[in-house]
């Protein structure tokens, strides 16, 4: 399909709705000329085609278009001939060890043809599980990645490999998304490598269909950025597909065929896209689940499949593990802190499911989170008297990560990351509201941003796919271009800014764990090193300046919260009695006193 859409393309033709979104996906990886030359393989092995593709594909000419219409109408006919492959395989959670799963293949059946055809696609659903009734809501969830073990290396001449996974996904619901992990160095056979927090390859919502493309790639001279533009291009056929699986039910073997033919058809697209630009990559496979599946995977780390590359040049061998996490809300629970003494935590009628943002602005304070049933952000203000307003939407933003605010020449400033990862801005001003008009930031971003003030202009900072910091600063109408960082910081999670004294500063977690600093004076970025190296924070920090002094706030891996001062020199980290919490916290001064709030742990 792909081919004849370049031929197509090469005659001058338009391509139907199946043929652009292919054709796309090889513009990804090629040039225009190559995508044409690509094409002419069609129009000369008329012949050919014949033994190389299904009859209904074979016989067409190049005037006649192949439209997701006839791909529908085609299904049926082509599934029995591609699910009989054995690179392809059903996989029933809930089967008998001895049941005669139709598709079933052992792990070393697909293991070798998936090798021998340098790909693989997986259907998984679950038997057992309970039907989702009628009207079900959809499943919020997180497909992260957590460790792999490699059990062969490569051929490579230096002794240890470096690894690193990429991924793709869509959902039937709409939401697509693309990783990279960072590279992992000196992997060697009978090693186990754990990744990074936040090595997510899905964060979503899931009526019946989620699908995965996650790839094995062995870092020498492949190019970064044209992977990214590789998987970005696949997420929208992988969430056509999705659509279109969520109206088959996996209960009769005709509709699993149908599921495993077009899990198989992307995978061999895939294959066929990557092996034109690809010299380092070992193995990928992508995975279809149903919501059974989904259901009956949530909650405890498994198998994802096991990653072989024996035909390509880099032959080695790693078992890939990850987890699926429901998405939870909380509710939320706010608490002041007068001089050093705590008060008593106050729990609010708003549930959320991630770090919320606070900001102090003409004379209130301000709050906006996430409402969990459909990912909308929400806002509310605060008088000095401790009477909240009725939250509101901000217009219809939507998204899975923290907002964030500040107020600046006059205006709170509001930033969020979308789902379609990339970073939003409006302003508000009590007499005209939110702003209707979004500026929409270049390039696109993970994690939540963070915004502070300095020197009453808003900064903006976000962390970029290729794992680089990135700021912005706004002029009083416009926000100015990315400026990359140079301090070389790689992060599982965003970071937290705030002022003190004559600098901004700028906290983070490192992958360790471990808490990093650094300040800015309106130019570049200046490391402050790591105030304590005992310090371990599992998620972002969160920062208050208040002055010449400043409060920095972490969760500890027990979830207890503890604080820390800064007035030139860092006090001892104190943990705070009875605060369990979720994630990050939000903090501001206001009034005079330190106000935080966040998402706690018991509902």
């Amino acid at each position: 399909m792909a081919l004849h859409g370049a031929a197509r393309l090469a005659a001058g033709l338009e391509p139907t709705d199946l043929e652009a979104h292919l054709v796309e996906m090889l513009r990804g990886v090629l040039t225009e000329e190559e995508v044409q030359d690509f094409g002419g393989v069609y129009t000369q092995e008329p012949e050919g085609r014949s033994r190389l593709f299904p009859e209904c594909l074979a016989k067409l000419s190049v005037e006649e278009g192949y439209s997701q219409e006839d791909l529908a109408r085609d299904l049926p006919l082509l599934a029995p001939e591609i699910v009989e492959q054995a690179n392809i395989r059903v996989v029933d959670l809930d089967a008998a060890e001895d049941a005669k799963v139709p598709g079933a293949r052992t792990d070393e059946e697909f293991d070798r043809g998936a090798a021998v055809h340098g790909c693989g696609a997986v259907v998984m659903t679950a038997s057992g599980q309970p039907p989702a009734a009628a009207g079900a809501p959809p499943l919020l969830l997180r497909m992260h990645l957590t460790k792999f073990w490699c059990y062969r290396e490569s051929n490579e001449w230096s002794g240890s490999d470096e690894i690193f996974w990429a991924s793709c996904a869509a959902a039937d619901e709409g939401t697509k998304q693309t990783r990279m992990s960072r590279t992992h160095g000196d992997v060697d056979k009978g090693e186990t490598h754990y990744l990074d927090v936040g090595t997510t390859v899905f964060e979503g919502t899931v009526s019946n269909a989620l699908i995965a493309h996650i790839e094995c790639w062995e870092k020498d001279q492949g190019s970064a950025e044209t992977i990214r533009r590789m998987l970005s291009q696949m997420t929208t056929t992988l969430r056509t597909t999705a659509e279109k699986l969520a109206l088959l039910p996996l209960g009769d073997w005709a509709a699993s065929k149908e599921y495993s033919a077009m899990a198989g058809m992307i995978a061999e697209l895939v294959h066929a896209v990557i092996q034109a630009a690809a010299d380092d990559w070992v193995a990928g496979h992508v995975f279809t689940y149903d919501r059974a599946a989904l259901q009956r995977l949530s909650g405890a780390e498994f198998k994802i499949g096991s990653f072989i590359g024996e035909i390509v040049a880099a032959d080695g061998g790693h078992e890939l593990y990850g987890r699926i996490d429901p998405i939870t809300s909380g509710p939320l629970e706010y608490v002041v802190r007068t001089g050093t003494t705590w008060g008593t935590p106050m729990t609010l009628p708003f549930r959320t499911i991630i770090t919320p943002a606070l900001a102090v602005h003409a004379g209130r304070l301000y709050l906006a989170y996430v409402r969990p049933e459909d990912q909308a952000v929400m806002w509310a203000s605060m008088d000095a008297d401790g009477t909240w307003t009725q939250p509101a939407r901000i217009h219809a933003d939507t998204t899975f990560y923290g907002p964030t605010l500040t107020s600046a020449g006059g205006k709170l400033h509001y930033a969020v990351t979308g789902k379609d990862e990339k970073v939003y801005t409006r302003t508000y001003t009590s007499t005209s509201g939110w702003s209707s008009a979004y500026q929409q930031m270049p390039g696109r971003k993970r994690y939540s941003p963070a915004l502070a003030t300095y020197e009453n202009q808003a900064w903006l900072v976000a962390y970029g796919l290729d794992n680089n910091l990135y700021h912005s600063r706004y002029n009083g109408t416009s926000w100015s271009g990315w400026a990359k960082d140079d301090l070389g910081w790689e992060l599982s999670t965003h970071v937290a800014l705030a002022p003190r004294g004559a600098r901004l500063w700028r906290i983070a977690t490192g992958k360790a764990g471990q808490i990093h600093t650094s300040i800015n004076g309106g130019g570049t970025w200046v490391s402050e090193g790591i105030p304590n190296p005992n310090w371990r924070s599992s998620h972002a920090p969160a920062l208050a300046g208040n002055g010449n002094a400043m409060t920095l706030l972490i969760r500890g891996s027990d979830s207890s919260l503890w604080s820390a001062e800064f007035d030139g020199s860092w006090a001892g980290a104190l943990k705070v009695a009875n605060i369990t919490m979720l994630e990050t916290p939000a903090a501001v001064y206001f009034g005079g006193k330190l106000h935080m709030m966040y998402r706690r742990t018991a509902s």
